[in-house]
């Protein structure tokens, strides 16, 4: 039997305490939103207070951060976790992004769909240094000059 467990608790260190008790009881996913905490810090504090669970953004807001912010964010997650960290990413509404983030929220399938092919490419290429120009209606992703100075703690990004 597959047990999901999405913590709640007032303090990071309450989540923390809530996960290491599901992933106890036999919790194989951690899941985390993104509403009154970043999912990604939440994540951290989840992914340090456990040792065999998956831990998830369940999910994280994807046009609230640049997509290197988000890809970076997860590698260094995947990392920590020890490749036990999945990238769950949402669109949120109109009003959530454009009222309270300031971003453009655009046509939603499209952006994500840009914004995972910009994560991708990221991850394939960061340790490579080589140029990334990718077009785009919502997230056009052009970055040179970079180059990850550590490993990736996995090369498949599915």
């Amino acid at each position: 039997m597959r047990i999901g467990f999405a913590p709640w608790g007032e303090t990071l260190e309450e989540l923390a305490d809530a996960a290491r008790r599901a992933e106890a009881a036999g919790a194989e996913s951690i899941w985390v939103p993104e509403l009154h905490r970043s999912a990604t810090v939440t994540a951290a504090a989840v992914a340090t207070a456990t040792r065999r669970a998956r831990i998830g953004t369940g999910i994280a807001l994807a046009f609230t951060r640049s997509p290197m912010i988000t890809a970076l964010e997860a590698l260094d997650l995947d990392e920590l976790s020890g490749g036990r960290f999945v990238l769950g990413l949402g669109t949120g509404v109109r009003w959530l992004n454009e009222d309270w983030h300031n971003v453009p929220f655009g046509k939603p399938v499209g952006h994500l769909r840009e914004t995972v092919r910009n994560l991708r490419r990221f991850w394939e290429s960061c340790m490579t240094g080589e140029p990334i120009d990718l077009p785009g209606e919502q997230e056009p992703m052009r970055i040179r000059g970079y180059q990850r100075p550590f490993a990736v703690p996995r090369s498949r990004t599915t």
